[in-house]
């Protein structure tokens, strides 16, 4: 497996919870800010100096700091979770604006935000009381649902098809566990099983799009656990490799390429990114 380095600055740390997040069409990018109260809408243009010369766009000043996990959804709003306040604010993609704020339904030190793909739901990792919860955006009123997952459940993911809900817990299945784990919930039905034990403190999580293989982050072993889910709905995931890929110092966020060839590792400690070349498995 060929993996390739390059330099980032520290701030890279923003890829982990608090990636930005583009819109479908590509229009817009919303950026949580981390230890701020605001929200960043940036116009994204054809040029990439027009692109930061667009970063004081519209913001939103919301109450509350340390925003994580951001996604849009099927309804075309914005998700943003906010720990400070247990609440999640909903977000309009075209003025900025908030139009809700999600509470009292589960939302306990709310951390990783996802989409579904098809646009039905959006899922939220709760650290404060080990749950995930789930809003079902498409339905009129919304309905919610909750599921108890492990210790600090941190990144969340989606597979390509909506079905499954790939969730990391960085303090694993007990308080005095060694390793992290993943939990895998079928998004119909709330069936769940535990994937194999995780590496120490693991963080974020990604699909491949041919929803085959799911990624994690280990960031206190400085590696990537890379499991086989393609007999997801019969067995539980696989992992490839007989030990995890090794990347750069406390890797947080992860990512895949829209052709699934390259996995993109944000290496807190090292300033850098690895990239892992997929074709050798």
């Amino acid at each position: 497996m060929k993996k390739v380095w390059f330099g980032l600055v520290a701030a890279f740390y923003v890829f982990c919870l608090a990636r930005p997040i583009l819109s479908e069409a590509g229009t817009y990018a919303c950026i949580p800010n981390w230890n701020s109260n605001v929200v960043s809408f940036v116009a994204v243009l054809d040029d990439i100096q027009d692109i930061l010369a667009s970063a004081d766009a519209k913001i939103e000043k919301l109450k509350g700091f340390s925003y994580f996990g951001v996604a849009i959804a099927g309804d075309g709003r914005v998700y943003v979770a906010n720990p400070s306040i247990n609440a999640v604010y909903v977000l309009d993609l075209s003025g900025g604006q908030v139009i809700h704020t999600i509470r009292d339904v589960g939302i306990n030190k709310p951390t990783g935000v996802a989409a579904s793909p098809d646009g039905s739901f959006v899922c939220v990792t709760n650290q404060g009381n080990k749950t995930l919860t789930v809003i079902w955006v498409e339905e009129v009123p919304r309905t919610v649902d909750s599921y108890t997952v492990g210790y600090t459940p941190v990144g969340v993911a989606v597979s390509p098809d909506s079905k499954y809900i790939y969730v990391v817990n960085s303090g694993g299945n007990s308080k005095d566990a060694q390793h992290g784990s993943l939990t895998v919930i079928d998004a119909a039905d709330g069936a769940k099983e535990w994937g194999r034990p995780l590496g120490n403190n693991p963080l974020g999580v990604a699909v491949s799009p041919d929803g085959k293989n799911v990624y994690v982050t280990n960031s206190g072993d400085d590696t990537v656990s890379v499991f086989d889910t393609s007999s997801i709905d019969t067995s539980r995931p696989v992992e490839v490799f007989d030990s995890p890929v090794a990347v750069g110092d406390r890797p947080i966020g992860i990512a895949v390429s829209p052709d699934g060839r390259r996995v993109f590792v944000a290496n807190r400690l090292t300033d850098n990114v690895s990239i892992i070349e997929t074709a050798n498995y």
